[in-house]
C-alpha cells in the first residue's frame, strides 16, 4: 500500500495541476473519471481526484452575488467529485485516482460503472451555471 500511495505522489508531483477546460463557456460532456473534462481518461484526471481527495480543491458554494468565475469553478469542482468516483463508493479518494491510473496502464479495461448517470451521486450534480 505503501508503494501505491508513493506511486501516486510521485505522478501527482510530475504532472502540473488541474485547469478549468478551455471551453469553459459551454457545458462539458461527462464522462465517468474524466475530471478534467477533455473527453478521455488519462493521469491529469488521477491528479485531479488526489486533489479532491486531500482537499487541495475545495471551493465552497458561491454568494449569490458571485462572479461567473466564482460559480464555474464551483460547478467543476462539485462535478469532478461525482464524475471522479469511478469505484461508486460514495467517495472520491485515492483509490478512484488508483483505478484510473490501472485504466490508463491498461491494467483495467473499464470503471465498475461506465455510464454518468449510474454513479451513486449522479443526483447530486449542480445545474450548468450558464
Amino acid at each position: 500500500m505503501k508503494r501505491i500511495i508513493t506511486c501516486l505522489l510521485l505522478v501527482t508531483l510530475v504532472f502540473a495541476a488541474f485547469v478549468l477546460p478551455a471551453s469553459a463557456q459551454t457545458e462539458p460532456t461527462l464522462m465517468v473519471g474524466d475530471t478534467d473534462f477533455d473527453e478521455k481518461i488519462s493521469a491529469a484526471d488521477a491528479i485531479a481526484i488526489l486533489k479532491i481527495a486531500v482537499r487541495k480543491i475545495d471551493y465552497f458554494p458561491p454568494e449569490e452575488n458571485a462572479t461567473q468565475e466564482q460559480w464555474l469553478k464551483y460547478y467543476y469542482w462539485q462535478t469532478q467529485k461525482v464524475i471522479g468516483d469511478v469505484n461508486n463508493d460514495g467517495a472520491t479518494t485515492a483509490e478512484d485516482a488508483l483505478w484510473i491510473l490501472k485504466y490508463v496502464v491498461g491494467k483495467v479495461k473499464e470503471f465498475p460503472v461506465t455510464d454518468v448517470t449510474q454513479l451513486g451521486r449522479y443526483n447530486q450534480l449542480p445545474a450548468w451555471p450558464l
